[in-house]
């Protein structure tokens, strides 16, 4: 697919030209000019062009520095009527519009001269970003300058390519900043800014992590930093057994990645080591209870009811196995599901063979936790008066499970709230 180019066009200082510079890319490549977006062309060879500007910015220098005297279409008195309208901030797209094909037949390059607002207030600023939605096509390869303009736009202009890959699922090829500032003997630097894009992407992975238990987007980022598939496949694996409540194999697979995890990480990814560390450290817990109960908790505090009760059930599960397995007078295997399925009978009143001696209110507890699991995992709307105005009200859900789980569990302070503030946090 074609490269789209996006370039800004500013305003120089006491209505001069920019100056003239000799920009130096990658493979020892320069280009001496005025106009880097221009030079920037000559590189990524794009399909699209689109140049965007103020109604001040200086677009009669950039026609006159194109060299479009030769023309037959080219007029000089529509650019001087440019020149003027600079001056006065008040350049129309009409008097832009007349150029495009000219330019177009010049570069070989379609190319679109935009008019962009100044971005002095939100308004403004969010009509720039509208203007490049329109003129951008879906799933389009972009490449952004953001050399020329006012020192505000490189900032939208980079928040813009976040965006766009959102809103239009565009991939960003190349974020290019032709560095004046830093011209030494001559040579002004091409910085790649595509970095900050990375840093984004891994930003919007935790959090989505943080927020769903969803690693996805981690394993994306991680094989594109070069981590080893068999290193990525073992923490895709961990995700999808905890997806389907399997957590002991969720714990073994999350632990063999943290044994062949590199560290640091590669590239940008080592920024982020430690809060992957933290943000999978809950299959480390010791035992399947603490697991289960952590993440019971991490779900109720993102509002992930159906996954909270199925976890905080079978976290309670897992406590009784382990308390009467401490009291001796019998011994079960908390990962045997046919010892765990015993258990539910036992506190359901199913099987009279075993006693379980537990407070009342844990027991009544847990007949209001399994009714919930039931409703909710199951989707049976419960006869139950109780539970039916829990059920109808997410305050009084969030309330409820949040006493049950409490009183039943024990609270938690979960990895990822060592960053962000846990609601829930108690002395474990």
């Amino acid at each position: 697919m074609a490269v789209t180019l996006i370039s800004f066009l500013g305003k120089a200082q006491n209505g001069g030209d920019y100056r003239e510079a000799t920009y130096c890319f990658d493979h020892n490549r320069q280009i001496t000019t005025t106009l880097f977006g221009i030079a920037l062309s000559e590189v990524v060879k794009p399909g699209r062009l689109i140049i965007l500007g103020t109604s001040g910015s200086m677009w009669d220098n950039f026609l006159l520095n194109l060299d479009l005297g030769e023309h037959k279409q080219f007029d000089l008195e529509q650019v001087a009527q440019i020149e003027e309208a600079s001056r006065n901030n008040c350049v129309t797209a009409e008097m832009l519009s007349r150029f495009e094909q000219i330019i177009s037949e010049k570069l070989e390059i379609e190319t679109h001269l935009k008019l962009i607002p100044f971005g002095i207030n939100e308004q403004e600023q969010l009509k720039i970003l509208r203007v490049l939605s329109d003129d951008v096509h879906t799933e389009d390869n972009i490449v952004m300058d953001l050399t020329h303009g006012f020192r505000h736009l490189p900032m939208l202009g980079f928040l813009s390519c976040i965006y766009l890959s959102l809103v239009k699922k565009v991939c960003i090829e190349g974020i290019y900043y032709g560095a004046l500032d830093m011209t030494t003997e001559g040579k002004t630097p091409v910085m790649r800014l595509d970095g900050l894009i990375q840093l984004m992407d891994w930003i919007n992975a935790l959090k989505l992590f943080d927020t769903t238990g969803q690693l996805s987007l981690v394993q994306q980022l991680l094989s594109k930093a070069g981590v080893a598939d068999d290193i990525v496949s073992k923490l895709k694996e961990g995700s999808f057994f905890e997806n389907t409540l399997d957590m002991t194999k969720a714990r073994y697979a999350i632990k063999e990645f943290h044994k062949k995890m590199p560290r640091p990480l590669p590239g940008i990814a080592e920024l982020f080591t430690e809060n992957l560390d933290k943000r999978t450290d809950w299959a480390n817990k010791p035992s399947l209870y603490r697991m289960q109960k952590e993440r019971a908790w991490f779900y109720l505090q993102n509002g992930d009811y159906v996954r909270a009760v199925a976890l905080g059930f079978e976290a309670f599960i897992s406590s009784v196995i382990l308390s009467v397995n401490q009291a001796g007078t019998h011994r079960f295997v908390v990962e045997d599901y046919s010892d765990r399925d015993l258990i539910k009978d036992i506190l359901n009143g199913y099987n009279n063979d075993y006693n379980i001696d537990l407070p009342q209110q844990k027991i009544n507890d847990y007949h209001v936790l399994r009714q919930l699991r039931n409703a909710l995992v199951h989707s049976n709307r419960s006869k139950q008066p109780q539970i039916k105005r829990i059920m109808d009200n997410e305050q009084e859900l969030q309330k409820t499970l949040t006493q049950v789980f409490k009183h039943l569990l024990g609270a938690v302070t979960h990895p990822v709230n060592n960053i962000s503030t846990n609601k829930y946090t108690t002395n474990p």
